[in-house]
């Protein structure tokens, strides 16, 4: 294991092969939550890729407004504690404290030696109600979107595919909580 100056585990964002991959032009995330539940949905990945990379002669604007069906995933995360989502996008990717430590654009990673999950489970730790085995199978997961990153500390999720309108997979998200 590597080690920071000052002692304690280096934190290393770890590439996850994520089986639902994403639109890289334009994802269009949006996350439905509740302190019960917490929904990921995104614009599946189904464009041609080749050795020269993108193929921009399918790129479409997406308006997520719009009853236009596409495909869609629907991730369920289990038991997430915590979440974050917005900024920065993957231009200034390279000023991420994860950068240089595994972080890539356009990936799923799995954070190891969370400082995040860590303190999250040191705030707890307060608590008088506080189980500190409640966190055991938590992970931070941290997924770089086109213009956004989600991370979130969780047990597990799950991945749904829909071919459908924005608007329905969100009611299906907000039906669940």
């Amino acid at each position: 294991m590597t080690k920071r100056r000052g002692g304690g585990d280096l934190e290393v964002a770890v590439p996850l092969d994520w089986p639902v991959p994403w639109d890289i032009g334009a994802p269009v995330p949006h996350v439905v939550a509740s302190g019960r539940a917490t929904f990921l949905i995104y614009l599946v990945n189904t464009a041609r890729f080749s050795s020269a990379g993108y193929d921009h002669s399918e790129l479409r604007v997406i308006d997520p407004a719009s009853d236009d069906v596409q495909r869609l995933a629907l991730v369920t995360f289990a038991d997430c504690n915590a979440l974050r989502f917005g900024r920065p996008n993957e231009e200034p990717i390279s000023v991420h404290p994860l950068y240089g430590h595994g972080l890539e654009a356009f990936r799923a990673h799995s954070v190891e030696n969370s400082r995040w999950l860590a303190a999250c489970q040191s705030i707890d730790s307060f608590r008088a109600d506080d189980d500190p085995a409640r966190w055991d199978n938590h992970r931070h997961d941290l997924l770089t979107f086109h213009d956004e990153l989600f991370e979130c500390l969780a047990t597990g999720f799950a991945i749904e595919v829909y071919d459908a309108s924005f608007g329905d997979v969100l009611q299906m998200a907000q039906n669940r909580l």
